[in-house]
């Protein structure tokens, strides 16, 4: 079973996923995922109007999707959209469930005005998709809260009353408030899969920790240890009185009942361990000098100091270097102030190389005006040369650097991007390769399971053997995956007379098979033995296996064609199965027959009663429409012959696989089986030899 949590997923935790992953496997999506980390559970950071949840989508098969409500944060503005999203997916895949998670009405003051009118439009979408086919369980829940960590909520109000030392809600201080554990909603939520209901649904939960407003406060108060504050909870007028205590005491008997779930969890165990989470929050926000310093700001920070004090350092290395080697001829060509801005713009970028530059073009200038005015050296256009030269060094040199930077980063961006995108597709290829495997062992099973043997059985539990060999065909097409079925039975002649065929050998099989045209498979079937044509003799059938009864061989079962991969020792052993169970059912309808022929035949007669001759007949009709075998129906004219006179003498002149009854005028009919029109002459010429009128006609 597969299950996908989507939706305000911010009032589910890993308590949630922890209880849901042990029988369901279980995919989360949003937008906040990253706090999640449930080794079972398959965590993807999509929204649901992205292209990759709807590839994510189609590659599961998910039975439930769960819908955390918008509403449960008060922002249920989308609410509307995302539940038709959701139901335009379930459309494609029939069997998908919704789980409606959504908030009760006493949960939802805080956005009261919206309320009613979500949720009216909620319940309107769901019936509908309910009346198209579709199933919906809905869940109304109080508020949620985790044992893992504080709800923001609490929060909120343990730093209200830090700050202003009061709290002032919007409920009334008698109004009715509870609390409900996301590990309890999943329990529940499993409880519901289990028992696998259709249809509109709804429930709603109550978490047993039902109290008052005033009283919830009074809790808080007491697991914060808050007794310096003077706590003065403004109330405010909105009231919901939910419930009477008789009516919630019924509404959880119905629900334990039904599914058989309680709550489990108990506010009072956990708020101590809330205030304490609340503490070590407010407690990391106050970090230490050396906690600041090693934080991703300070790093940057002192990185750039790093820096410039390098190029600081740089900077007076390369001025006291060109004081130093003033005036000396062998080092004079070399410019100082010009490598300190080549290593500054290559080595930290633009900004730093242009500053670099700044600094080199205003020694220069201090360098140049201190032996005359610098007005004589601005106005001499050869000294602009060296100030051009450093500003487009630097330009030059940060430019490059800062744009191999640049593609550097977008390099490392772009290959995070495709190792998230293949690391994606790797997940559901597996997912996909899973699934294929599951259902490919599931097919198997179903094909050669025992259960599928019994269905056989099953379905050839009929006492007339016209209508085993009809079902014969079909369980031997199915079971053995093959159009190529044959069923002969043995006159105790040299020929077998077809029964019934594959519609694929209707026209080619001849009706009377001669056995001495098949001597290798006719000496294995008397041995008792499934012949099995491993050597492809040419006119032999691929598969045979005989009907007997006291050892000797009334019939026989054919594949005539086989596939190579059929050509094995497991295929043999099914086959022989359920060729055995064919046998059986035969030779069991014949003694039947043979034992109610009393019943079936009219006395001192080979001649059917009609109401046993109609069904024969109506068995025969319906092996023609399905082109598996073939008949023609003849009425033969009496005269003043009564019917054992007449039947003495059709004996001597009808096949023994041919069927003699009465129809419901009292008149003689022959069904001739495996017979068609082409034969009619052979036919007409044996019965004029025996000296009885016939004619063709369509029904008795």
């Amino acid at each position: 079973m597969e299950a996908l949590v989507l939706g305000n997923i911010k009032y589910i935790g890993n308590d949630f996923l922890e209880v849901l992953v042990e029988r369901v496997k279980t995919v989360v999506c949003g937008s906040d995922v990253e706090r999640l980390s449930v080794k079972k559970a398959s965590i993807y950071d999509y929204e649901i109007n992205q292209t990759e949840f709807d590839k994510m989508f189609m590659t599961f098969e998910f039975d439930y999707i769960i819908f955390m409500s918008w509403g449960l944060g008060g922002k249920a503005y989308d609410e509307i959209k995302y539940l038709d999203r959701i139901f335009e997916m379930c459309g494609r895949k029939r069997r998908t469930k919704l789980i409606y998670v959504q908030p009760q009405r006493s949960a939802a003051v805080h956005w009261i005005d919206m309320y009613d009118i979500v949720e009216r439009a909620g319940n309107e979408l769901c019936r509908q998709f309910c009346e198209n086919g579709g199933s919906v369980l809905k869940v109304s829940v109080p508020y949620l809260v985790s044992d893992k960590e504080c709800p923001a909520e609490l929060l909120s109000i343990y730093e209200e009353l830090k700050q202003k030392k009061q709290f002032k809600t919007r409920l009334s201080g008698d109004s009715i408030v509870d609390f409900l554990f996301v590990s309890d909603l999943a329990w529940f939520i499993r409880a519901a899969m289990d028992e696998d209901e259709s249809g509109y649904i709804e429930c709603a939960l109550g978490g047993g920790n039902d109290m008052t407003m005033r009283d919830w406060l009074y809790i808080v108060e007491r697991s914060a240890g808050i007794k310096e504050y003077d706590i003065n909870a403004q109330y405010g007028t909105i009231c919901f009185d939910g419930d009477s205590d008789a009516e919630a005491e019924e509404k959880r008997r119905y629900i334990r009942k039904r599914y058989g779930w309680f709550p489990q969890e108990s506010i009072d165990d956990i708020v101590g361990s809330w205030y304490s989470a609340y503490c070590e929050l407010e407690k990391s926000k106050e970090l230490s000098l050396r906690e600041k310093l090693a934080s991703g700001e300070f790093a940057k920070l002192k990185e750039k100091i790093v820096d410039i004090s390098e190029i600081f350092i740089l900077f007076l290395l390369c001025e006291v270097l060109t004081h130093a080697t003033r005036g000396m001829e062998l080092v004079d060509f070399a410019d100082f102030r010009l490598f300190f801005v080549v290593i500054a713009g290559t080595m930290y970028g633009l900004r730093y190389g242009i500053a670099a530059s700044i600094a080199a073009c205003v020694m220069y200038f201090i360098s140049l005006s201190a032996g005359s005015s610098w007005q004589i050296q601005f106005y001499n256009i050869i000294n602009w040369l060296p100030f051009a030269t450093y500003v487009l060094t630097g330009a030059i040199a940060g430019y490059t650097k800062d744009k191999y930077t640049d593609e550097l980063k977008s390099l490392q961006k772009s290959q995070k991007i495709i190792e998230d995108k293949y690391g994606y597709l790797n997940e559901l290829y597996t997912k996909t390769l899973e699934n294929k495997e599951s259902f490919s062992n599931q097919i198997v099973n179903y094909k050669n399971s025992f259960g599928r043997i019994y269905a056989a059985t099953k379905q050839l539990n009929s006492m007339r053997p016209s209508e085993i060999f009809y079902h014969a065909i079909v369980v031997l097409e199915d079971m053995l995956e093959t159009q190529s079925v044959a069923i002969y039975s043995l006159d105790g002649g040299q020929f077998a007379r077809l029964n019934a065929c594959s519609r694929k050998l209707a026209n080619s099989l001849t009706k009377s098979l001669r056995l001495s045209d098949i001597p290798d498979c006719r000496r294995a079937l008397e041995a008792g033995e499934t012949w099995v044509n491993r050597e492809m003799l040419a006119g032999q059938p691929d598969y045979a296996a005989g009907i007997y009864r006291s050892d000797r061989l009334l019939g026989i079962i054919v594949i005539q064609q086989a596939r190579y991969d059929q050509m094995s020792m497991e295929y043999m052993n099914r086959f022989n199965i359920i060729s055995g169970l064919i046998s059986d059912t035969l030779i069991r309808a014949a003694d039947y027959q043979e034992m109610s022929e009393r019943e079936v035949m009219l006395e001192n007669t080979k001649l059917m009663k009609y109401s046993f001759f109609a069904k024969e007949v109506e068995s025969y009709k319906q092996l023609s429409d399905n082109n598996q075998a073939s008949y023609i129906l003849l009425r033969v004219d009496t005269g003043d012959r009564d019917y054992a006179a007449m039947s003495r003498r059709l004996i001597g002149i009808t096949r023994k696989n041919d069927i003699m009854g009465i129809g419901s005028d009292g008149k003689v009919y022959v069904l001739m089986t495996q017979a068609n029109m082409d034969s009619m002459d052979i036919i007409n010429r044996r019965f004029e030899i025996g000296g009885v009128k016939i004619q063709v006609v369509n029904n008795i």
